[in-house]
């Protein structure tokens, strides 16, 4: 997922969201600052100021039911 990234608090690239699913499980992505991580997992690094802080929730739906996680970013400046 971090796909070169050294952490999530350091992300200066995309993410891999394209991850194993498990079959009939469908997933779907909402980040928080689509500005800065859009729901593809794609960055727009910012061009100076402090880290952006984004929440990206993945949605897990089968069989009628489901469920989420959210996780957390912080994604650096080009300045930085």
């Amino acid at each position: 997922m971090l796909a070169g990234n050294p952490a999530p608090g350091y992300l200066v690239g995309d993410l891999d969201l394209s991850g194993p699913v498990f079959p009939g499980v469908a997933v779907s992505w909402r980040s928080s600052n689509p500005a800065v991580l859009d729901d593809r997992g794609r960055v727009l690094r910012p061009e100076a100021g402090p880290p952006v802080d984004v929440e990206l929730e993945a949605r897990f739906e089968a069989e009628g039911a489901a469920a989420s996680r959210t996780l957390r970013f912080a994604v650096i400046p080009k300045s930085h």
